[in-house]
């Protein structure tokens, strides 16, 4: 009996790391979404984790986090931007995702291009409003901002596959 709980749990956590994974490209809490579950799961069979390894869970959680939100202003600062570009980085890359997902109906690529389009064209805008600088200066701030932002929807999905492979082995492997 003990065999086919450990095959359940091991299916479970791949079943919701690949939602996780998917949730997570889009810009949607999907390693929060498998750690719930993780956590849920040790309420239930407290010998299945360590609250080590539900912590580790948490901080790659908060990394995922820290990873998207942060992208698209280290793309805008690193090609030159201003502090208000690298702001607007960040407040258009969230729009955008949101926007993209509606007006690119197609699961993901909307809202991944969403999001960079609306950090890109954000932090340029921004950047055009600085004094001295340049259209072509504001284009390159605004193209690694949306450089950044795509960058930050791997990163995530990267964080989100650790977070499923950390649960699914410590699910089989006491």
């Amino acid at each position: 009996m003990e065999l086919v709980i450990t095959i359940a749990l091991a299916a479970l956590f791949l079943l919701v790391g690949t939602a996780g994974i998917a949730l997570a490209l889009i810009g949607l809490p999907g390693t929060w979404m498998i750690l719930l579950v993780g956590v849920l799961v040790e309420f239930v069979r407290p010998e299945t984790f360590s609250w080590w390894t539900i912590g580790v869970g948490g901080l790659l959680a908060i990394g995922a986090e820290i990873a998207e939100f942060s992208a698209g202003a280290v793309g805008a600062k690193k090609a030159g931007g201003s502090r208000r570009a690298i702001w607007m980085a960040v407040a258009g890359g969230l729009v955008g995702g949101i926007a993209g997902t509606f007006v690119i109906p197609i699961p993901i690529v909307g809202t991944i291009a969403g999001a960079a389009i609306g950090s890109g064209a954000c932090a340029m805008l921004a950047e055009m409003t600085v004094e001295g600088r340049t259209l072509a200066q504001a284009g390159k701030v605004g193209g690694g901002a949306a450089i950044g932002r795509t960058l930050a929807s791997v990163f995530k999905a990267g964080f989100a596959l650790a977070l499923t492979v950390l649960l699914t082995i410590a699910a089989v492997i006491p």
